[in-house]
């Protein structure tokens, strides 16, 4: 979909592009566009839609369009301006909800609970080597303590990424990070010298 502006349930310049019944091009434009509940869909001034071939786009239909039925809502298009990050937990439940095929809102369903987490494993993780008296001093362990986050956030970005894109389960892809940096933690931790 392209639009231009939009303010609570209008939005001028409407484009929605896809696939009809029959697997053809449909491309459906307005000038101006309301949503309304009760119908399903975005209400069009000016409508106008367009069936065009596959192979080669030569125009097969053209006609008035009044309505586009869908389930993207003004507040769907008013989230997308935002990053995903952004989007408070409940805001992320309930699409989620709304869209279960989505991987990206189930991962975040999850990684809310976990970014927090992974804040506090990075200090773990890092604690060890400040802590740890060496003869070359406190300067060498905060280099690698940085490193390691560094590496945290490598893995944590590339784990997310493929949750987002589905090629990795979204429980998976915001818990793996943290349930890895948890345990080297610990593991660390219990390294320390006394």
């Amino acid at each position: 979909e392209d639009r231009g502006e939009l303010t609570a349930d209008r939005v001028g310049k409407l484009h929605v592009s896809g696939r009809d019944v029959q697997g053809r091009n449909e491309s459906v434009t307005g000038s101006d566009a309301a949503w309304d509940e009760a119908a399903g869909g975005w209400r069009l001034v000016g409508g106008l839609r367009e069936v065009r071939s596959l192979s080669g786009g030569e125009l097969l239909e053209s006609g008035p369009a009044l309505l586009v039925r869908t389930d993207v809502r003004p507040e769907d298009l008013l989230m997308e301006h935002r990053e995903a990050f952004d989007l408070s937990y409940a805001e992320v439940l309930d699409r989620s909800e709304r869209y279960p095929d989505a991987p990206g809102y189930r991962m975040l369903r999850h990684y809310h609970v976990t970014y927090p987490l992974s804040v506090v494993l990075l200090v773990v993780l890092g604690l060890p080597f400040v802590l740890r008296r060496q003869e070359r001093g406190s300067l060498m362990g905060l280099g690698v303590a940085l490193l390691l986050g560094v590496l945290f956030m490598l893995v944590d970005a590339t784990v997310r990424d493929l949750g987002n894109h589905g090629f990795l389960h979204p429980v998976i892809a915001a818990w793996l990070p943290v349930i890895l940096a948890g345990s080297l933690g610990v593991v660390m931790l219990d390294s320390v010298d006394d």
